[in-house]
């Protein structure tokens, strides 16, 4: 049951619409929401938290340039993993 809010020429009414889904749709949605078959509700996130990815990072990629910047004179400057 979905309760609406419509508005006719004399105000507000409130009124009580019945839904009804078919189970195809239902399925459809469902998958539509999952990763190579898996459920939304269970897809594991590799990284406990952003310092274990970064961890990772550095262990990976070491002394690569991580980020580059340009001061307001110009001056470039790299900042690397491991850094």
């Amino acid at each position: 049951m979905v309760k609406r809010r419509l508005r006719c020429p004399i105000g507000f009414v409130n009124i009580k619409i019945q839904v009804t889904v078919n189970t195809q749709i239902q399925e459809n949605a469902f998958y539509a929401h999952c990763v190579r078959g898996v459920p939304a509700s269970e897809i594991m996130i590799p990284y406990p938290s952003i310092r274990s990815l970064l961890d990772s990072q550095v262990r990976r990629y070491g002394d690569r340039v991580f980020l580059i910047s340009y001061g307001i004179n110009g001056i470039r400057s790299e900042v690397s993993f491991d850094q």
